[in-house]
């Protein structure tokens, strides 16, 4: 079983505006920092990239993280679940079987081998 992004989700968020926050920690530091996030699309690779730059208010330091989403449609996703030996590959529209207004950003493939 298989819970990827949808296509169209990867592509959005690859096209969406910078943003500014100020966390008290998360998952880049575990105190205050500053947080900016750019997000691009890359057409032609099919491709989101994320950059963040945390920044520490003590001393100014910037780290610098880069996350990449290759975005796939379910059809090329089964077809790479068959190369790899699956079969029977049957795409559902949740866990549940049924539209999930609260996670439309995903999607399910099923296979077997």
């Amino acid at each position: 079983m298989l819970e990827p992004q949808t296509f169209a989700h990867v592509e959005e968020g690859g096209q969406s505006r910078s943003n500014w926050s100020a966390p008290e920690s998360g998952l880049f530091a575990a105190g205050p920092h500053l947080l900016l996030q750019e997000s691009s699309w890359d057409a032609g690779q099919k491709a989101r990239t994320e950059r963040f730059f945390v920044i520490d208010p003590a001393s100014g330091a910037v780290e610098r993280h880069v996350m990449t989403i290759a975005a796939y449609s379910d059809e090329q996703l089964a077809a790479m679940l068959i190369e790899a030996g699956f079969r029977d590959v049957d795409p559902w529209p949740s866990l549940t079987g049924e539209p999930d207004p609260e996670h439309p950003a995903t999607t399910v493939l099923l296979a077997s081998r």
